[in-house]
């Protein structure tokens, strides 16, 4: 399974990164979120995506909507909202497809129990 990590941080990208190697997980990473939409639409075989709420070009619930609008519900990647604030922005990330909603910072613990809901049903 492949993941995409989508955040304009690059900081938070390369954390990402290494949660995701010490879990074996290949991943795709893009900084932005026309970026994040394309690989998503993309031949990559991605199955799971941690979006950033806020990103450049398009937020990150700008994608999910994007995503649920072209693709029909099985066999879609599933997303993962990753932001700073509370519940507001998990209500809104429910709204707009998000299959779950992570409030920064995660930690290792975190990602790898995204993973292993989320990972094994994509």
């Amino acid at each position: 399974m492949r993941v995409l990590v989508a955040d304009d941080d690059a900081a938070n990208r390369y954390i990402m990164s290494r949660f995701l190697a010490r879990l074996g997980v290949e991943a795709a990473f893009a900084a932005d979120g026309r970026a994040a939409l394309a690989a998503l639409e993309g031949e990559g075989g991605i199955g799971l995506a941690f979006l950033d709420l806020s990103m450049p070009g398009l937020e990150g619930t700008a994608v999910a909507r994007a995503l649920r609008a072209r693709e029909a519900a099985e066999g879609r990647p599933r997303a993962v909202l990753i932001a700073l604030t509370g519940a507001d922005d998990g209500t809104e990330a429910m709204r707009a497809g998000f299959d779950d909603f992570l409030q920064k910072p995660v930690s290792y613990a975190v990602i790898e129990g995204a993973i292993a809901r989320w990972g094994r049903k994509a």
